[in-house]
Parts: C-alpha cells; sequence; structure tokens
C-alpha cells in the first residue's frame, strides 16, 4: 500500500509539472471504483459528498508509458471539503491525463418555458464503427434561469419567498446527478398597494458531470449497437412563499447549452 501511494503522489507530482506543457508519457490503469468528493449543490458555499466513482484510466508517469502519450486537460478540476465534518465544499484545479484515442462531440440547446424535457443525442455518426471502445463519457452543461414571482396580501405584513430550479438526467444511473440551481429567497413586507412583483433569476451555471461506471458500459453498449448516446434532461420549479393571500411564479424560462462528448480508442 505503501509504494502505491507514493506511486500516486510521484503520478500526482509529475502531471502538475507536465501540464504546462499539455502532453506526457503516460500508462493506463484498469476501470474500478473509488470513493471522491463530488459537488451535488451549488451555492455559497456549494455541497459536497464522498461518493463511488469511476477510477482508472491513463495517468502520467516517468519514461515511456505503456499508452504512449497523453495528452493533459488542465482545465479540470476537483473537489475538496472546507472543513472536515462540514458538507461546505470548493474545487481546485486538477489536471488529468487524456488517454490516446479519438473524440465524438454533440451540442444541443434547449431555451423554454418551465417544465420542459428534450433529449440530447451523440448520434452514431459520431463514431467511426461499433467496434469502438469508450473510454469516458462526460456531460458539460451551462444553464441560465429568470422567474417572474407575484402575489397580494395584507399592507404591511411581512412575506418571503423562495424558488429554485430542479434538474434531472434520464437515465439517471448513467451520469453524475444534475445539482438544482442555488434557491432564491426574497423577504419584505407588502407594500400599501397590496401587490408584490418580482423579477430575478440566476447567474449562468457552468458545471462538467461524469459518466458513472454503470453508466458508462450502458453508453458502450448504446455504441455497440450502433444506436448512438441519447440522454433525457429535464427542468421543473419548486417554489414556496408565506405572509400572502395568494401568490406564485407565473412566468419561468431556463436556457441550457448541453455538450455530450466521449473519447474511445
Amino acid at each position: 500500500m505503501m509504494e502505491f501511494c507514493k506511486s500516486w503522489i510521484f503520478a500526482l507530482a509529475l502531471l502538475a509539472a507536465l501540464a504546462v506543457g499539455q502532453t506526457c508519457p503516460c500508462s493506463f490503469a484498469p476501470a474500478g471504483s473509488s470513493n471522491q468528493v463530488v459537488l451535488v449543490e451549488t451555492g455559497s458555499p456549494n455541497r459536497c459528498a464522498i461518493e463511488s466513482r469511476p477510477s482508472g484510466g491513463c495517468y502520467c508517469v516517468s519514461g515511456t508509458g505503456t499508452a504512449g502519450i497523453c495528452s493533459i486537460d488542465t482545465s479540470a478540476v476537483a473537489w475538496t471539503f472546507i472543513v472536515s465534518g462540514s458538507d461546505g465544499c470548493t474545487s481546485f484545479s486538477s489536471p488529468v491525463a487524456i488517454c490516446p484515442g479519438n473524440q465524438a462531440t454533440a451540442t444541443c440547446e434547449f431555451d423554454g418555458s418551465v417544465p420542459w424535457t428534450f433529449t440530447c443525442e451523440l448520434p452514431q455518426s459520431q463514431f467511426p464503427s461499433t467496434s469502438v471502445t469508450l473510454q469516458s463519457l462526460t456531460v458539460t452543461i451551462k444553464q441560465e434561469d429568470n422567474f417572474t414571482f407575484g402575489g397580494y396580501g395584507t399592507p404591511g405584513e411581512p412575506y418571503s419567498f423562495s424558488y429554485e430550479t430542479a434538474n434531472s438526467i434520464e437515465p439517471s444511473d448513467y451520469i453524475e446527478s444534475w445539482p438544482n440551481t442555488p434557491t432564491k429567497t426574497v423577504t419584505g413586507n407588502i407594500p400599501s398597494d397590496e401587490v408584490v412583483i418580482y423579477t430575478g433569476g440566476s447567474d449562468v451555471a457552468e458545471l462538467t458531470l461524469a459518466a458513472t461506471f454503470s453508466g458508462l458500459a450502458n453508453a458502450q453498449s448504446m455504441v455497440s449497437d450502433g444506436s448512438g448516446i441519447s440522454l433525457q434532461f429535464s427542468t421543473t420549479t419548486a417554489e414556496m412563499n408565506s405572509g400572502f393571500i395568494e401568490a406564485g411564479v407565473f412566468s419561468t424560462f431556463s436556457r441550457a447549452t448541453i455538450t455530450l462528448t466521449a473519447t474511445y480508442n
């Protein structure tokens, strides 16, 4: 175990040292799983949990590696807890080695009234054949929401309302969970005209989710069957309010740009 830890620390040090050149001699570790800190909800602070995630793949080594020369993704991030025992977390740069091979990519965009559901597909035509072996599958999502809330009540009475967009991906076990947007909470006192109108939204959020261990295997079956990779994305709303006689969200829109990326040999 000690030798494994030394090798892993050395690999990380080598990866950091070679990240400037964006390539490194690399080797390949068989697929497995390990406990990792993963993002479960964005906010201030972000919230994370420890979950089992796929491991293995290429890593930088000294000398000539069995997988040849790997490119290095310097934009990759990992997560760590801010304080031990708390779920608050922060991200840090964590360059990763990308195995030699090819890449297939598809981008889908949707902008509409919530709730909505649409399917994004990485078509089979992006792969040279059904015999390719998938090495990774990621989903990059850029999302922006806006909404209008209205209500009426007794002048001078305190009120509050909160709003968030709830997100999901199907099949749910293919990809890491798509976190909900941060909850927006507004408080105040009902004005003399008895009416409260509020228009707001969330900042543009961008994150990358990785395939689960079983999800990558299922995606491999899709490609081997010649059907390409299809995932369904859904967004709905959740809101709570108090202090009003009647209130609710009556105009909600969410815009998402989703990119599916698969690497293969």
